[in-house]
């Protein structure tokens, strides 16, 4: 709880990957990628509740193991890989209206990525609580500088290469760039309120809380796990580099 606000924390987990095989099961750094995030929550010093949402008994009896209560399964209708974050969300909250469970604020944190430790989900909390005047909801970010359309291509029907921005001269430098974030799954927190009005944690009240580089690795396939198999063996590092 932050300021008598109710928080709660919801981890989605199914089952099923394509692009990379039973992912939120693989082990980085000797631990199951869906520990990661359930050891970040519980650390938190505002949530009060987490929910993993899965349709998967392996992953149930892993969140049993770190003391998460599992008060369902996900329904088969939502254990595919057409089903949406967003219509996960909508069956938890849901399940909190019929349980008479107070939540002011949900959290959602994805096994994919990993990085996001418990200081930053109480920084974001706090950030969007002191803005709640201006803000009803928060998403991590980070900054495309590799990927920035002004450097970014694309090739007509004869192959031939051309600039996504017209008017950019080879010379360009990136530091000359505007800056361009991009969503980076981090992190995700919303009022119910606003969840159940927009359907979406992105609208004209959603504020960006900025992560450095190695913590927006959102694993989707075998070689981002290969990285984040390295990140995992450098956080310490990583963390007072960058002042975590």
């Amino acid at each position: 709880m932050y300021k008598d606000k109710s928080i709660i924390a919801i981890i989605p987990a199914r089952s099923g990957s394509v692009g990379l095989k039973n992912k939120n099961i693989l082990k980085l750094k000797d631990k199951p990628l869906v520990s990661w995030p359930i050891m970040a929550a519980k650390k938190s010093a505002y949530i009060d509740s987490i929910i993993v949402s899965t349709d998967s008994k392996k992953i149930a009896k892993i969140a049993k193991k770190h003391g998460i209560d599992i008060p369902f399964l996900r329904p088969k209708k939502l254990s595919g890989n057409k089903a949406t974050t967003i219509e996960v969300i909508d069956h938890v909250i849901k399940y909190l209206n019929n349980e008479s469970i107070s939540c002011d604020y949900i959290i959602v944190l994805e096994p994919t990525s990993p990085f996001t430790n418990s200081n930053d989900i109480d920084k974001c909390i706090e950030n969007l609580y002191k803005k709640r005047n201006s803000f009803d909801s928060l998403v991590g970010v980070c900054r495309n500088d590799k990927y920035h359309p002004n450097f970014s291509l694309y090739t007509d029907k004869n192959n031939k290469v051309k600039n996504i921005q017209s008017s950019l001269s080879k010379h360009t430098r990136r530091q000359d760039c505007t800056e361009i974030l991009y969503p980076d799954g981090s992190i995700y927190i919303t009022t119910k309120s606003s969840f159940i009005k927009n359907k979406t944690f992105y609208h004209s009240r959603t504020l960006g809380y900025k992560f450095p580089k190695w913590k927006s690795i959102e694993i989707d396939d075998e070689i981002d796990f290969i990285t984040a198999q390295k990140l995992a063996t450098k956080i310490k590092y990583l963390e007072k580099k960058y002042n975590e």
